[in-house]
């Protein structure tokens, strides 16, 4: 059956063989005339084997290692008593399976990553190149892998061997490894279960371009239908940002007013005060005049006083003078009233022509002004 398959794949390019073991294939992939052969194996026997094989054979590579999803480095190899079910993984349910079977050893081997193996491992475009997983236990961390890095496209042909339930720790059933590479456009063809292992048979799966497409549509769709998703919740975010800053804008434009208010406030706050500072400028400036008034003011005052009390002494001397006049008037009126009594006239001028004459005010008296009342 193998031979058949291989020959409907004509031209063959690269054939990379993951757990190749003795490799009885390998007749077969010379026949169908594969330009490489690269055949991976970590158990020591097994790789004595194949490089015996591969003698003066440019096109055949043997790697001596074990090839892991994760990084190069070094692992484990659960050598069983069936070579072709050791595996990396720790047997689990496969004791079940197989009551009979056993651990002989753990040796501790080298390790690829699937980038190694594939630089490794030319690969052309222009003709149909096989992947075949017979890594038990791996299979699925494999095949995510190889998606992972965009690399099974490059391969025409996948065969892989996987249990149908999990008899290795973390392994995945085959119903599980056949959805991975379906997504990935590849249609099963199961082979006749005459020639297969019930329990742990291998599939043959082909890249069908048209499965290639929907799967790429589907996952197109499925990304779009992400974006659609992801540019909905920006949308929503930006949304609610929209309505957050509309609020804040309504609130800035509620401040902008109070603001505006509170301007025309200290404009006419700042009007009043320098009206204030005006009046308070001509209040002293009016201060400082009724200040010099009144200091001339009392100075007046002092004058008027001294000028008043001046005019009482002059008035009161004045007043001493009249009183005097006025009683020798008194007397002499008195004793011209005798006079004419007695007939005297004669008497009576001489005595008038000898009285003193009227008291005259001083002139600098006089002149004094009478005093404000």
């Amino acid at each position: 059956m193998m031979d058949a398959l291989l020959q409907s794949q004509r031209p063959l390019g690269t054939i990379v063989h993951i757990g190749a073991g003795h490799c009885t294939e390998l007749e077969a992939y010379q026949l169908a005339g594969a330009e490489r052969i690269v055949l991976v194996e970590p158990n020591p026997e097994a790789i004595n084997v194949l490089r015996r094989k591969a003698v003066g054979q440019l096109h055949i590579d043997v790697l001596p290692f074990a090839i892991t999803a994760g990084e190069a480095g070094d692992a484990h190899l659960h050598l069983l008593s069936v070579p072709g079910l050791s595996s990396l993984a720790r047997p689990t349910g496969l004791f079940a399976l197989y009551p009979a079977i056993r651990v002989v050893e753990q040796l501790s081997v080298d390790t690829l990553s699937i980038q190694q193996l594939l630089d490794q491992s030319p690969l052309p475009d222009n003709k149909r190149n096989w992947l075949i997983i017979d890594a038990p236990g791996l299979e699925s961390q494999l095949v995510s892998a190889l998606a992972g890095l965009s690399a099974l496209h490059r391969f025409g042909t996948v065969l892989v061997c996987c249990g149908r339930d999990e008899h290795y720790e973390l392994a995945a059933p085959a119903d599980n490894v056949l959805g991975a590479l379906e997504s990935q456009g590849y249609a099963p063809q199961w082979m006749p279960a005459a020639q297969q292992d019930p329990d742990r048979p291998c599939y043959y799966l082909y890249r069908d371009p048209v499965r290639l497409e929907n799967a790429w549509l589907r996952q197109t769709s499925e990304e779009t239908r992400h974006s659609l998703e992801y540019a909905e919740q920006e949308l929503n975010s930006a949304r609610k940002e929209i309505q957050t800053l509309q609020q804040e804008l309504s609130e800035l434009r509620k401040w902008h007013a109070k603001a505006e208010i509170l301007e025309n406030e200290q404009r006419c706050l700042r009007a009043s005060i320098e009206q204030k500072d005006a009046e308070l400028a001509a209040a002293r400036s009016d201060v400082a005049v009724a200040l010099r008034l009144q200091s001339l003011r009392e100075a007046d005052l002092k004058d008027l006083q001294q000028r008043y009390a001046e005019l009482r002494e002059a008035k009161l001397e004045r007043d001493d003078l009249l009183a005097q006049v006025t009683q020798r008037l008194d007397l002499a009126a008195e004793y011209l009233h005798q006079l004419k009594g007695q007939g005297m006239d004669e008497q009576l001028r001489e005595t008038l022509e000898g009285a003193p004459a009227p008291i005259k005010l001083a002139d600098g008296a006089a002149s004094k002004r009478k005093p404000s009342k």
